[in-house]
């Protein structure tokens, strides 16, 4: 993977759209959704390319559509889901905040649907044990700092995959015996050396762990709480209205005992 190309584009922003589709087919509302999308960033002026992929695990097809975005000068790339919907305005609202990645909150398909975005309370990154979900209460702040967000439906800078990182020192010392390679390299570097930019891990998900190795290297990732993707599952559209209906949606000290 090189960066040649990429970093040449420095005006416009030439934005890839990528959807992961590994059963091939899409439901009706996302189709008229990403029509609707792509008609609104015609009309201002946005250039966008679409990606996606077929049955191929979902971190390999992540970090395809990265090395592609990297090659052929991208300078963003919007991850959009086959079961997301979202309003077209995300896409201008996100590059005019000019974060190196946003994502947008939305709540998982299965009970007890808690919004797939979280906070470190204490700081500690490290400790997933100890982050929580972000609540309904915390909606409509506009743009928040998090810790780990969904790729659902995220943006995420091209050059900041390119970019090396600037990890706090002390915490880097303290944890050199159990990284692979230091914070400091970037994921294109990481990637050629062997760490695809999105990986599995053994436990959790790869967009969250792509959000811990950003937040690792000192990169910023935020949350639009002004904005809320909603899910295509079952029941068929799931949105903030059924968050709250367990404890992943309660800070920690308030979850109920089991």
């Amino acid at each position: 993977m090189t960066e040649t190309k990429a970093l040449k584009e420095t005006k416009a922003p030439k934005v890839l759209v990528f959807m992961p589709n590994y059963e091939e087919k899409m439901d009706r509302r996302v189709v008229m959704n990403r029509l609707g999308m792509v008609r609104q960033w015609e009309r201002m002026g946005i250039a966008t390319d679409d990606a996606s992929s077929g049955r191929i695990f979902i971190q390999f097809a992540r970090t395809d559509a990265c090395h592609l975005a990297v090659e052929r000068g991208y300078t963003h790339i919007l991850m959009l889901d086959d079961d997301a919907v979202a309003d077209a305005d995300i896409l201008p609202r996100w590059l005019a905040f000019d974060k190196d990645i946003i994502g947008a909150p939305y709540v998982g398909r299965t009970p007890p649907y808690p919004i797939c975005a979280k906070v470190a309370p204490d700081g500690n990154i490290h400790d997933a044990q100890g982050l929580r979900n972000l609540r309904p209460d915390e909606m409509g702040q506009g743009l928040i700092p998090v810790d780990t967000i969904g790729t659902h439906a995220m943006l995420v800078k091209v050059d900041m995959l390119m970019r090396r990182g600037t990890p706090d020192p002390d915490d880097a010392a303290r944890r050199s015996e159990v990284l692979d390679l230091d914070d400091e390299a970037s994921f294109v570097e990481e990637h050629n050396e062997g760490k695809p930019i999105f990986v599995m891990p053994k436990r959790g998900t790869e967009d969250m762990y792509f959000c811990y190795r950003a937040r690792r290297k000192g990169f910023g990732v935020y949350c639009d709480t002004d904005r809320f993707a909603r899910h295509i599952g079952s029941p068929p559209m799931l949105g903030i209205e059924v968050c709250g209906r367990g404890t992943s949606c309660q800070p920690r000290s308030e979850a109920p005992s089991t």
